[in-house]
C-alpha cells in the first residue's frame, strides 16, 4: 500500500500494537502525523481504508483526529498497520508537556546515540505500584524492576524505540489486592497522551510501545463489568425465574462466554412495596435463584416447594405449569388429552399422571436445560441481596418507562450480574449476605463497573417497513435474518413486520422484502431486486449508551457523517438543545420517543438520504 511523501504501508490482519518494523501504535502514529510527509501519507492510507473520508489536500484533519480515524478504520476491518519507512526526524509539540523534537527510529545507514527508557507503573488513583517484573526489548531484552516511586529505568541503551512486557499478572494481582479490597476515595485518571490504560483481566499479558527518552505511565485499573437485567422477571414476593426471563438468561451466558476468565456475583434488588424487613431477605433469594438457574442447580429450586417455606413465597402448581408450557415439545404433549403422563412417557420417568417430586425433578432440569442458559461448572458464582436499598438513579427511570412500560416503583425490582476478574475476585468484597442502606460495597462495584449491558423484557419484533419514499410497504413479504434462523412472513396494514414469540438474542438482524424478480428473454437466470437493511435490536430492548446510536441507525442517520453532527440534527428536528450528546437525559428520551412511536405520516422525508430505506 503506497502512500504518498515517500512513506509505505502494508495493512494485515493483526491488532495495532508497536512501532516501526512492526505494528504501529497510537502514540507512534501521534509521531508520524505531525511530521513532514507523515500527516500526508496518513491521510492519503485513511482515505484508500476509508472512502468516506471528509478530509482533502485543501481539508487537513488535526493530528489527533487523524490518528484517531486511521486506528478506528483499521479496527473496522481487523487490520493492523505495518510501516516500511519511518521519517527521518520528527517535531512532537503537540504531544504536552516537553515537545520538541524526538529521533523517529533511525535508518540503519545512522549512528545510534546511546539513550535511556522510562516507565512508571501506578494504579487507577496514580499510586505507585512497586516491585512489578517488566521486560523491555531495546537494543536487547532487557529485565526491569518498579521502584518505591513504581518508576523502572533503563539507561546507556542504543534503541530509539523498545517494546515493554509486562507479564507476572498474578504478581500484579498481589500488589493491588489489598488497595481494591476496600472501597477507595479519589478521583481515577483520565487519559493522557503519556498514560496506557490497563484492566487486569484474564492471561493476556499488558504490553506497550514506548519511545526513548519519553517517560511513560502504566496506569492499572479494576477490571468490572455490569449486566443488568431490568423487568417483571418474578412475580410479586416470589423467586420463581420466569420463562420470558431466559432470553435475557442467554444473553448474559453469551458475555460469560466472552468474558470466562471472571467471577459473577448476582445482585437482587425489589421495588419499594413491602417493608424492608420483608424485601432485604427477597432479593438474595431471587439473586439465589438466578445464579441457581445459571448453573442448573436442581435442589436449590425444589427447596421452594417445600412445606417449611412461606405460603405467599412457595412454589407450586403455577409454576409447574409455567415450566411446562415453555417445553420444546409442550404442545404434542397438550394434543395426547392427557400431558403429564405423555410426559413422564416421554422422559422414561414412573407414569402416575401427578406431578411428583421425581417429575417435579424433571421438569425443572428440562426448564433449566434451555438452550445456551448455563454456565460451565467452573464458573464462580455468588449470590447477593440489596433489598430496596439501592433504587435505580431516577434519570434512568423515564427510559426504562418508555423502553418496556413498567412502572416507576416496578422498575427498581432487578437483578444485577457483576462481573469481576476471576483472579481477584468480587472487591471489595461484601461484608455479608445482604447490602444494608449505607453500605460502602455496592456503590464502589457500580464505580468501578466501566461498562454497562442492559437487558429488558421483549416478545415482539416490529420492523416498519418503507419504500424510498418513506410510505409504508403493508402486504409485501419480508425474510428477517438472525444469522442463525429466518422468520418469513408478510407486512401487516401498517407496513410493519411483526414477529412474535422467541426472538434470538442478537445485536442485529437484516430485513429483505418486497422481492421482485424480473426475466429477460435472453437471460437464464432473473434479474432480483429487494429492499434490504440492517436493523439493530437492541434500539428498543436495551437502555444503554450503544442503543442511541443504534435508533439513530433505525430512523435513517448515516453515523458515517459523524456521530454528533447527527444528533445535533436530531435535536434541531426535534426543537431541543443543542447539545450533540445521544446520552444527554433530554434528547435520549426523545429518540426512544420517535423511535417507538414516529407515524409514517411525520416521518421526514430528507431522512431517506441517509442509508436508503430507513426503518421505524
Amino acid at each position: 500500500m503506497s502512500g504518498v511523501s515517500g512513506w509505505s504501508f502494508e495493512a494485515y490482519e493483526e491488532r495495532v500494537g508497536v512501532g516501526p518494523g512492526g505494528v504501529v501504535d497510537r502514540r507512534w502514529l501521534q509521531v508520524l502525523a505531525a511530521s513532514t510527509g507523515g500527516h500526508a501519507a496518513l491521510r492519503d492510507l485513511w482515505r484508500r481504508l476509508d472512502e468516506t473520508s471528509p478530509w482533502s489536500a485543501s481539508r487537513p484533519a488535526e493530528p489527533h483526529d487523524m490518528v484517531d480515524a486511521v486506528l478506528e478504520a483499521l479496527a473496522r476491518q481487523g487490520l493492523g498497520l505495518l510501516s516500511t519507512r519511518p521519517p527521518s526526524r520528527v517535531d512532537t509539540n503537540h504531544l504536552g508537556e516537553g515537545g520538541g523534537e524526538v529521533a523517529a527510529p533511525p535508518r540503519s545507514e545512522r549512528p545510534i546515540e546511546d539513550t535511556w527508557f522510562e516507565v512508571r507503573v501506578v494504579d487507577e488513583l496514580g499510586q505507585p505500584i512497586d516491585n512489578i517484573a517488566l521486560s523491555l526489548e531495546a537494543g536487547g531484552t532487557h529485565g526491569l524492576v518498579t521502584d518505591g516511586s513504581g518508576v523502572a529505568r533503563l539507561d546507556g541503551v542504543r534503541a530509539q524505540q523498545g517494546y515493554l512486557t509486562l507479564d507476572d499478572l498474578d504478581a500484579l494481582r498481589d500488589a493491588v489486592r489489598p488497595r481494591w479490597d476496600v472501597p477507595r476515595e479519589g478521583e481515577w485518571l483520565t487519559d493522557t497522551l503519556d498514560h496506557s490504560y490497563f484492566e487486569l483481566h484474564g492471561r493476556r499479558a499488558i504490553e506497550l510501545a514506548l519511545l526513548s527518552e519519553r517517560p511513560h505511565t502504566i496506569v492499572i485499573q479494576p477490571w468490572v463489568i455490569r449486566a443488568r437485567l431490568i423487568g417483571l422477571y418474578f412475580d410479586t414476593n416470589k423467586c420463581f425465574l420466569l420463562p420470558s426471563a431466559l432470553a435475557s438468561i442467554k444473553q448474559i451466558k453469551g458475555l460469560y462466554d466472552e468474558e470466562p476468565e471472571s467471577a459473577l456475583l448476582v445482585v437482587g434488588h425489589t421495588d419499594t412495596s413491602g417493608d424492608p424487613s420483608y424485601n432485604d431477605p427477597l432479593s438474595l433469594e431471587r439473586a439465589e435463584a438466578t445464579a441457581a438457574y445459571l448453573q442448573d442447580d436442581v435442589d436449590a429450586w425444589l427447596g421452594w416447594y417445600g412445606q417449611d417455606t412461606p405460603w405467599e413465597k412457595r412454589w407450586g402448581a403455577r409454576e409447574d405449569g409455567l415450566m411446562f408450557d415453555s417445553l420444546p415439545d409442550a404442545e404434542a404433549l397438550e394434543a395426547s388429552g392427557n400431558p403429564i403422563t405423555a410426559y413422564q412417557q416421554a422422559r422414561g420417568l414412573s407414569v402416575d399422571g401427578w406431578v411428583g417430586p421425581e417429575t417435579r425433578r424433571q421438569l425443572i432440569a428440562d426448564y433449566m436445560a434451555h438452550d445456551e442458559t448455563t454456565l460451565p461448572t467452573e464458573a464462580t458464582i455468588t449470590a447477593h441481596g440489596c433489598g430496596e436499598s439501592f433504587p435505580l438513579p431516577a434519570a434512568d427511570l423515564p427510559l426504562i418507562e418508555q423502553a418496556i412500560g413498567i412502572a416507576d416503583d416496578q422498575a427498581h425490582r432487578r437483578v444485577e450480574i457483576v462481573f469481576f476478574d476471576r483472579g481477584l475476585g468480587v472487591q471489595p468484597p461484601p461484608s455479608g449476605t445482604i447490602s444494608p442502606p449505607g453500605s460502602t460495597a455496592y456503590p464502589e462495584w457500580m464505580k468501578r463497573s466501566l461498562r454497562t449491558h442492559d437487558f429488558s423484557l421483549g416478545g415482539t419484533l416490529r420492523i416498519r417497513l418503507f419504500d424510498h419514499d418513506a410510505r409504508p410497504m403493508p402486504g409485501v413479504d419480508f425474510v428477517v435474518d438472525f444469522g442463525s434462523e429466518e422468520r418469513r412472513g408478510v407486512s401487516n396494514g401498517s407496513g410493519d413486520a411483526v414477529l412474535q414469540g422467541r426472538i434470538p438474542s442478537v445485536a442485529s438482524c437484516v430485513v429483505r422484502y418486497h422481492r421482485l424478480e424480473v426475466r429477460d428473454e435472453d437471460e437464464d437466470d432473473p434479474l432480483v431486486y429487494e429492499f434490504e437493511q440492517t436493523v439493530y435490536l437492541d434500539a428498543d430492548s436495551s437502555l444503554n449508551g450503544d442503543a442511541s446510536r443504534s435508533r439513530l441507525l433505525n430512523l435513517g442517520y448515516d453515523l458515517e457523517a459523524g456521530l454528533e453532527d447527527c444528533v445535533r440534527r436530531f435535536e434541531s428536528r426535534h426543537g431541543l438543545p443543542d447539545t450533540g450528546d445521544p446520552d444527554e437525559p433530554t434528547t435520549a428520551l426523545r429518540l426512544m420517543q420517535v423511535h417507538r412511536e414516529r407515524e409514517p405520516a411525520t416521518r421526514d422525508d430528507d431522512m431517506v438520504e441517509y442509508g436508503g430505506p430507513p426503518h421505524d
